[in-house]
């Protein structure tokens, strides 16, 4: 589970989040729903580690690692596939380079990506490209998985699919959270739906 009491954050004179207070359950998919604008990715960085806030506490229980994918993706265009997962393992946990591909091989056969293993980044998708990065993601052993907008450049086809990986992936214990501007989409996979508005995060459901 992941708690936040109190969390605020500004840039300059503009306050983005506004005393957030909220439980994100584990084993479930959350969700924020909210306009472009509305603070939803400075959340998600700040729950990455990647962006401080101004004042406020998150709590992770069990040792939850975080791991976020980007709208963009991010994959490193000149790497292959599984060189893509490959990386994170070599330079930071050290592993061997049989170990990381074994790992590598093994996280994308569990989304049921193997066959894109050599492809590179261009060559992908925008489905399977999502899946890469998901891949990645999972890669370290993140409990909890942050999907940035995750339907924005999906067609209705890879929206099922995706659908259909959030709730594999809930179903193998990953805590999931999603921030979206897609109202449908949220009421189809999330167990809790929240709306950012005005700095403020409120339940919806």
């Amino acid at each position: 589970m992941i708690e936040i009491v109190n969390l605020n954050k500004s840039f300059g004179n503009n306050q983005i989040l506004a005393n957030i207070n909220v439980k994100f359950p584990k084993n479930k998919v959350s969700v924020v729903v909210g306009k472009s604008g509305e603070g939803k990715t400075t959340l998600f960085r700040i729950l990455a580690n990647l962006e401080t806030q101004d004042s406020g506490k998150i709590t992770m229980l069990d040792d939850n690692q975080v791991g976020l994918v980007f709208q963009s993706n991010q994959l490193f265009p000149h790497l292959t596939v599984i060189n893509n997962l490959v990386l994170p393992l070599r330079v930071i946990q050290k592993k061997s380079k049989l170990k990381s591909k074994l790992r590598a091989l093994k996280i994308l056969k569990l989304l049921g990506i193997e066959g894109l293993s050599d492809k590179y980044p261009s060559n992908l998708s925008g489905g399977e490209a999502q899946r890469v990065a998901i891949a990645r993601a999972l890669i370290m052993d993140q409990n909890v998985l942050l999907l940035d907008e995750p339907t924005s450049a999906l067609d209705s086809e890879n929206i099922e699919n995706l659908i259909n990986l959030i709730m594999d992936l809930k179903e193998n214990g990953k805590t999931i959270i999603i921030i979206t501007h897609d109202i449908s989409f949220s009421r189809r996979v999330g167990d809790d739906i929240f709306t950012l508005q005005n700095g403020e995060l409120k339940k919806a459901n």
